[in-house]
């Protein structure tokens, strides 16, 4: 839960770095909550409006991630390709982070000690 609270706090700045653990279960809690949100209320408007509050939070928390592997935000346009673009960004979202520091700071690792 503290990663998902994270992403949420760090919404607004899109700097800094997201470990894999924390891109991941953010989307996990989000498509699940979807999910139940979908299957469990009458009124599916309220699935479709959760789903557009959370989608700067998802963007920010994945330009994060591209931090991590330092590459720039700017590599998730690739996601435009159809088919290839989206397999290329998981790929990106499953490599491990680089360690220590790099151009977009230091490792989220050290940060939460």
């Amino acid at each position: 839960m503290e990663c998902y609270i994270n992403c949420l706090v760090n919404f607004f700045n899109g700097k800094g770095r997201a470990r894999r653990k924390e891109y991941w279960i953010f989307s996990l809690v989000n498509y699940l909550i979807f999910i139940m949100l979908f299957l469990l209320i009458e009124d599916k408007a309220i699935a479709l409006i959760f789903n557009t509050i959370m989608f700067i939070p998802s963007i920010t928390v994945s330009c994060r991630r591209m931090h991590d592997t330092d590459r720039s935000a700017w590599w998730m346009l690739i996601g435009i390709i159809p088919i290839l673009g989206t397999i290329i960004l998981i790929i990106f979202f499953c490599l491990s982070g680089t360690r220590g520091r790099n151009r977009y700071g230091n490792d989220p690792k050290l940060e939460y000690r």
